[in-house]
């Protein structure tokens, strides 16, 4: 057996070489046979880890993978990557493609490590409703975008027939995020409302991911603020030649937004570790489907109807982040414009038209408006004015499929972004360009504005 190592790519992994609990475990999920075996089986098609030159444990690219309000993920700590001796019973992943070997999406029994698995299978399916509350849960099937074939049944005939997925037709997988991402060699960590931290242990590095569920999420935004940033820091801490992307959905977008804004020096929260201006590693921020201009209010007082239900939505202190960033969204803008075109590390918000996340029975609650950055003193009820870049707003023309009410391989509404074909080429573009030492910028879309941005303000 082989498994995926640093320099050459492989390296001995004979069964002598592993403790026999870990051996057996291994084998029986699937994790260790995800890298093993010399090439991948052909369902699978996602490459290895690609490490530092000289660093076996290093790699060159980590992705950080934020989900939004009322997400809940079980925690774990592994190895994430491959590594020579490790702790009895310790678990570690060698491949993060979401396919098995087999060609079937990942499940619980043959999936990733706890601390990871809820994490990067709520980037290829719709939900994982995992709840401590309930440890028997059970998943719901993958979307199409993310596994190779689905059988069905075969009707009156009996027997079952192959439905065709993005993978089976598409070998590129245009749709699926988390195998664009294996494929460029990445380390994809999950981030956690209730902290997560990468550290160095005498037997490698080990990932220590702690549980959160809804209710996390709802805590101050300041905290999850902060959370983000330890785990960068840990993270940065550990593997200092790495390059960082961050990518966060919906309101992880925000908490990811946030930080970028502390990072390049315009943030009310006070990090931990060190002063703003301090990159940790992370070259480029993107928020998909996110209200970096919060919601539509009109005041924030609490006796407000509109601000209620906002707080029996998401919590007193995510209403009152989104009315504030609501009502002060044009200087907001005009500032992550300026910070945007100097920053060291770049920032991108992807916006989808008519995202059913973004109407209620109040009606429309900000829709794009909430999702991008406008040009300063232009009305930003005019999707002409929208900064584009470093926005990038789905729908005709740049991506006629991507919108609220579209359907791709059985995703549809407030997750359609992350299978939007047009972002998972953006994303793993700018993965690749971390990963090359590329240029960030040369990753945006040629054709980017669906209706000319105006000089001046209107």
């Amino acid at each position: 057996m082989r498994i995926w190592s640093g320099k050459e790519g492989m390296q001995d992994c004979s069964p002598g070489v592993w403790p026999t609990v870990l051996m057996v475990v291994a084998l029986a999920t699937g994790w260790l046979v995800a890298g093993c075996g010399g090439p991948a089986h052909p369902a699978e098609r996602c490459g290895p880890i690609l490490f530092v030159n000289g660093q076996s444990t290093e790699p060159k690219v980590v992705v950080v993978l934020l989900d939004g309000a009322t997400s809940q993920e079980k925690g774990g700590k592994f190895y994430p990557v491959p590594v020579a001796n490790p702790d009895n019973g310790m678990l570690m992943v060698t491949n993060y493609c979401p396919i098995d070997p087999n060609g079937n999406e990942r499940n619980r029994s043959n999936g990733w490590p706890d601390g990871l698995n809820d994490g990067l299978r709520r980037w290829s399916e719709f939900q994982v409703p995992w709840t401590p509350l309930n440890p028997a849960w059970r998943p719901p099937p993958a979307t199409l975008a993310c596994e190779d074939h689905k059988l069905v049944p075969g009707g009156n005939g009996g027997g079952s027939v192959e439905m065709d997925g993005a993978l089976h037709h598409n070998q590129n997988r245009d749709n699926c995020l988390v195998a664009r991402l294996a494929d460029a060699g990445a380390v994809l960590l999950p981030y956690s409302y209730a902290g997560a931290m990468l550290s160095q242990q005498p037997s490698g590095p080990v990932f220590d991911f702690h549980t959160y569920d809804g209710f996390t999420t709802e805590q101050e935004p300041s905290i999850s603020i902060q959370k983000l940033d330890d785990e960068l820091y840990s993270i940065h801490n550990v593997w200092n030649q790495a390059h960082i992307v961050v990518v966060g959905h919906s309101f992880g977008g925000l908490i990811a937004e946030q930080w970028w804004r502390c990072i390049v020096g315009h943030c009310r929260v006070t990090l931990n570790h060190a002063n703003s201006g301090d990159t940790r590693g992370v070259v480029h921020v993107f928020s998909l489907d996110s209200a970096i201009n919060g919601v539509r209010m009109t005041t924030c007082d609490e006796k407000d109807p509109v601000f209620q239900g906002a707080m029996q939505l998401s919590g007193k202190p995510l209403a009152a982040l989104w009315c504030v960033l609501w009502l002060g969204q044009n200087d907001l803008d005009r500032e992550s414009l300026t910070l945007d075109s100097t920053a060291p590390v770049l920032y991108t918000p992807i916006g989808v038209p008519d995202d059913p996340a973004y109407s209620d029975e109040h009606g429309d609650v900000g829709n794009i408006q909430s999702q991008v950055l406008y040009n300063y003193g232009c009305d930003h009820n005019n999707r002409q004015c929208i900064a584009q870049p470093p926005s990038y707003v789905l729908g005709a023309p740049n991506a006629p499929e991507c919108t609220g009410n579209a359907n791709i391989y059985g995703t549809t509404g407030h997750d359609i972004v992350k299978v939007c074909p047009q972002v998972v080429k953006f994303i793993v573009c700018s993965v690749q360009a971390a990963r090359d030492n590329g240029n960030q910028q040369d990753c945006y879309p040629t054709s980017s504005s669906p209706t000319p941005t105006p000089s001046t303000s209107s």
